[in-house]
Formats: structure tokens, sequence, C-alpha cells
């Protein structure tokens, strides 16, 4: 942790500081604080505000967009998965669970941590996988995101399980699904392609290189009674609509990141213009 100030020597901030990372400081507070357990403390009870009506699974905490860099929480029914994405929330990382426990302790079975995400960062964080506190949690079971039902995998799956993260992108493509031809390229689980086929399309067609994430999108229509309206295939999507006769006039897609830093800005842009054409 370090304190940031002006040229003039006024205070502007505190924050983490990395020698190897690409973004020198990031910002925690502009106040001169501790970064304590009460801070953190703060912090969720604010996040907590603001997803009240969220149901029961759901991106508690979403790093700088909550006001802390690089610190991932999500709530799956009555488990927390976490990361910790760069080294000073992973040194603050007793802080943070007490914080999670002060608020959470009687509604909450584990929390489970998966911070074996790929980075370009060259600092030295651990990899860590596995249960922090309480119980560990099943290998799979179901939760419920505004009305449509997933498998999750938490221990297995990409990410944390689950992108909560396009929680808004799937309730905003229904209103375009009714009597479609819907492609849900780069699909993982279905999260687009079971909105689509719910909400009105004639056919939807759901292309990922992840085998084990086609067979639980499969298990997903089932439990949500749209089995026959999805069409599953393992392939790479460039290949697919290389090769595909198929004529789509509803289409998400939702690549791995393509571009991870400044250097790669031109591969992305490249990357787009192949779909275009």
């Amino acid at each position: 942790m370090c304190n940031v100030f002006s040229h003039n020597f006024e205070f502007i901030g505190k924050g983490i500081f990395s020698h190897s990372s690409n973004i020198a400081v990031k910002i925690l507070s502009l106040s001169d604080e501790e970064i304590n357990e009460r801070f953190f403390y703060k912090k969720f009870i604010k996040s907590l505000k603001l997803r009240r009506g969220f149901g029961n699974s759901y991106r508690f905490f979403h790093a700088e967009a909550d006001g802390i860099p690089g610190l991932i929480v999500d709530k799956y029914e009555d488990y927390f998965v976490i990361q910790f994405r760069n080294k000073g929330v992973e040194n603050k990382k007793n802080e943070i669970i007490s914080a999670l426990l002060k608020i959470f302790n009687k509604e909450i079975k584990g929390i489970y941590e998966r911070s074996d995400f790929e980075t370009s960062s060259k600092e030295n964080l651990e990899r860590n996988v596995g249960l922090i506190w309480g119980e560990n949690p099943p290998d799979n079971f179901i939760i419920e995101e505004e009305g449509i039902k997933y498998i999750v995998d938490i221990k297995n799956g990409q990410k944390t399980g689950f992108f909560f993260d396009q929680r808004k992108n799937r309730i905003y493509i229904r209103q375009f699904s009714k009597d479609s031809i819907g492609l849900d390229a780069y699909s993982y689980t279905g999260g687009f392609a079971l909105n689509m086929a719910k909400y009105g399309a004639k056919k939807v067609v759901a292309v990922d290189k992840d085998e084990y994430a086609l067979e639980l999108l499969k298990e997903n229509a089932k439990i949500n009674n749209i089995e026959d309206k999805i069409e599953v295939i393992y392939d790479d999507v460039e290949h697919f609509l290389l090769e595909t006769k198929e004529i789509f006039n509803l289409m998400m897609l939702d690549p791995p990141s393509l571009i991870k830093k400044k250097t790669e800005r031109f591969k992305g842009f490249e990357f787009l213009k192949e779909f275009q054409n």
C-alpha cells in the first residue's frame, strides 16, 4: 500500500503500488484512511445496497466498479467465490474474508477461491484454488437469474464458474429474440442462447470449443424446457462461420479477451474485421 501526493506534496489518495504492473498505483481511497477490515466492511455494505433485488446469485463485488481494483466476489446461492487479481488485495485476504463474514456469516455456507485466472501481469500472484472458509461447495448446483436456471460448476468452470458481468446483456437480448434465428458464438454454458430461446427465437445455434461447457449447456436447455430450440455445435467459431449455410438475423459474439494490452490492439481490430467480412 502507498500514499500518492501531487508535485507540491498535497495528498491525493491511497492505493496499491506495483513496480511490475503497467499501472503503477491502483487507487483505493481518496482519504488518508487505513486499508483494514473496517475499510472493506464499508465497501461491502455499499455494494450490498446497490444489489438489492438481484436474487440469491449475482456478482456481489466487481473490482474497480465497486472501489477495490482486483477484487471479484460472486455469490452463488449460499456460497461465495472470490478472486484476488493483484498482490495488494491478495495481501489483504484475511481482512477481506473477515469483513465478508461480518455481513454474511449467517447466510453463507462457504467461501471458495478461484484465483487461477490468466493474466499478463508480472506480479508474483499465487494461483490459489480451494476452500477458504466453511463448507466445500457441491461440484454442480443450480442457480436462477431473471427466470432462467443455470447449472454452474464453480470449481472447474471458467472464471468463477459463470459470467455474472453479462447479466444486463442477457436480459437486453430478449427484446430482439422473438421469431429470430439466433447465433450464440463463444456460447460457454449458453447464457445468451437460453435467453434467446426462452424469449421467442425459432432456433438458436450455440457454438463453442469447450466440450465440457457445451454439455452443461445441453443440461441447461433441458431444465428450462427449451432443448428443442437449441442446436449445440462443438467447433471453432471462425471455422463454423466460414462453413455454415445458415442465415442468422440475431447474433451474439462474446469472444475471449481480444486486447489485453495496448500492443495487442491491432490484432483485436483485425479479428473484428474478419467477422464483418
